[in-house]
């Protein structure tokens, strides 16, 4: 039996949205089996007949659950039972992760939207349906706020954009953005619909489970019980404000940013008395011509750049996606880092004693060492940037900076025990075309001792017997730190 609308604020909020969005004559439904995709597979089910739309429910198998087969025939029974259609695919995302030599996480987003893009194209569908909620969205606000994103990355997700540049006439639509999690799971409970549980959402080895299991219940608490929805209104007013502000300046913007065959051109040739917001907004341009995600953005990255504008020809920085940009005469060239065959990169190994400088000339960076020091009291715990402190007696000059190998292990400060490294950067969310470029700090011993500008080891953290203490700092792009 069909909910009535005044029953079911859920699907009040839904058909408003379809009200103010105007569906196609098709929609591609996302769907999982998890309880975001099975309401709003039901929302679409019960609204087909008074909106005159079709829906295909979408089932991607990503091949890393061993669950995943009776997932898929749950799916399926539960989109026959609504009459609606069923197409699924199975992906082996490890092995693409594996052979793109990216995370997990990033190879399951990138498989999930070429199967629904491609979906939306068979089935002709104007839509892909996907079922993100508030709580997703508060969750998103608060990572870009940690991560330091810029304006247009704290608006968080859009509930309507095209799926891809080549597609724009599919609108990638999320319908229950507004809902809270609780109350899709209300409506799920009022209609006797089942639905299915990932227990890798409980895993807090990924950064998003953390903040939704640790952080926001410690904000609500601690802080502000109302935290989910005060992240949500931070976000609607910095999207408020970035459509205004890209409304003002955006013509301006679009005569210094240059679209070329290998990247992108910034011109430095500001206008006299031009708003002060005018070269955020152009990098940020050029940041989204070369196809740089804005959740990967962050405030150090626009500092970094700015800084760089005003650098002498020569200056270089990395970007977040394999992206570098380059300080040429009249401006910034942005372009895609030069891909190196697995076991083909000469990677570096250089000596660094205390007191001295490392010179690391692929990534063009400079790793400092001081003399042994005084730590400053402030340091006594996690930092993560791009200066760090450790234990004199901990470590055992000379120093070296190289590369990462093949059986690299690495404790990070905090963490229980030693890992692969290639599991902490993953964890740290350092893309897979990055990792070659980090330069690691290891002593005599051959400890990997600090991740430079990512984390310390746990063997070497600055505690209540310090006495002295070795400072580093990594610096890169003639010299300019670019974190700070």
């Amino acid at each position: 039996m069909k909910p009535r609308e005044a029953d079911n604020p859920l699907l009040s909020l839904f058909r408003e949205f379809l009200a103010a969005h105007k569906p196609p004559e098709s929609v591609a439904v996302a769907f999982s089996g998890g309880p975001d995709s099975t309401a709003l597979l039901d929302l679409f089910a019960c609204s087909m007949a008074g909106f005159g739309f079709s829906v295909t429910a979408c089932h991607l198998d990503h091949g890393i659950r061993k669950e995943s087969a009776s997932d898929r025939e749950h799916c399926r029974a539960l989109a026959s039972k609504q009459g609606i259609p069923f197409i699924s695919e199975r992906i082996d995302v490890p092995a693409m992760s594996a052979a793109e030599r990216t995370g997990i996480e990033e190879a399951a987003r990138k498989a999930r939207y070429a199967f629904l893009e491609k979906a939306a194209l068979d089935t002709g569908s104007g839509w892909v349906a996907l079922g993100h909620n508030a709580d997703d969205q508060a969750e998103t606000v608060l990572m870009r706020i940690i991560r330091g994103s810029g304006l247009r990355g704290l608006g968080g997700m859009k509930e309507a954009r095209p799926i891809s540049a080549a597609n724009p006439g599919i609108l990638a639509v999320r319908p229950i953005l507004r809902a809270s999690r609780s109350r899709i799971l209300s409506y799920l409970a009022s209609r006797g619909i089942s639905y299915l549980t990932d227990g890798t959402n409980l895993d807090e080895a990924y950064a998003r489970n953390r903040v939704r299991r640790v952080l926001i219940p410690l904000l609500e608490e601690r802080f502000n019980p109302s935290a989910r929805e005060a992240l949500r209104r931070i976000g609607e007013i910095a999207a408020g404000c970035w459509e205004s502000m890209q409304a003002r300046l955006e013509p301006e913007a679009r005569g210094q940013v240059f679209e070329c065959r290998d990247g992108v051109f910034v011109s430095d040739a500001f206008p006299p008395g031009a708003d002060p917001m005018l070269r955020h907004f152009v990098i940020d341009l050029a940041f989204r011509k070369a196809g740089v995600k804005a959740a990967g953005i962050g405030l150090r990255h626009f500092a970094g750049i700015s800084k760089l504008m005003e650098s002498l020809p020569g200056g270089s920085a990395m970007l977040p996606g394999g992206m570098r940009a380059e300080r040429v005469h009249g401006g910034l060239f942005i372009s895609w880092q030069k891909r190196v065959p697995e076991g083909l990169k000469a990677g570096f190994d250089v000596p660094l004693a205390p007191g001295g400088c490392a010179e690391i000339p692929g990534p063009n960076l400079q790793v400092h060492c001081s003399m042994p020091c005084n730590p400053p009291a402030a340091v006594r715990g996690p930092r993560g940037g791009s200066v760090e402190f450790v234990d004199a007696d901990s470590v055992r000059p000379p120093f070296r900076v190289r590369s990462r190998r093949r059986g690299d292990r690495f404790w990070p400060l905090g963490s229980p025990g030693s890992m692969k490294l290639k599991k902490f950067l993953n964890l740290a969310g350092i893309g897979a075309d990055l990792r070659d470029d980090v330069p690691l700090v290891l002593d005599s011993r051959d400890l990997i001792f600090w991740v430079a500008g990512t984390r310390i080891s746990e063997e070497v953290k600055i505690g209540p017997c310090t006495g002295k203490a070795f400072r580093f700092e990594i610096s890169g792009g003639e010299g300019k730190r670019l974190d700070s």
